[in-house]
């Protein structure tokens, strides 16, 4: 484990100055650089690496979700990256498990459409 810090950081194009906050500090497995090639992120210098990731933000009813997506071609780097990150935020405290791993949510509750009652005068004219 090492000390590992979540950064945000916003710019309109990459190339201008940019924006950021740091928003959490934690305990997180070193990242294999190999698992880093596996992702498709490129070395920058010898200790920078950068990559394209798409986020998904779920604005769901009771909570929020933030997806983000490795594109990772090699099955067994998948099952790594899955296992190192899971490892690093169980440190965090949350439950760490792969969407394959959880219990899947109950279907959301629907509601009927209730029957409207008809007044006898309306059915005889």
């Amino acid at each position: 484990m090492k000390p590992t810090r979540i950064k945000i950081s916003i710019s309109q194009d990459g190339s201008l100055s940019k924006e950021s906050v740091e928003t959490v500090d934690f305990e997180f497995p070193l990242i294999p650089r190999k698992l880093l090639k596996s992702m498709g992120f490129e070395k920058v210098d010898d200790t920078t690496y950068v990559g394209i990731v798409s986020v998904f933000l779920n604005l769901l009813d009771k909570e929020q979700e933030i997806e983000i997506e490795l594109g990772v071609e090699a099955s067994d780097a998948r099952k790594k990256i899955l296992d190192l990150f899971a490892k690093g935020f169980q440190s965090m405290g949350g439950s760490g498990a792969p969407d394959a791993e959880r219990k899947p949510k109950p279907a959301p509750k629907t509601r009927k459409p209730r029957a409207r009652k008809v007044s006898a005068a309306k059915k005889a004219g």
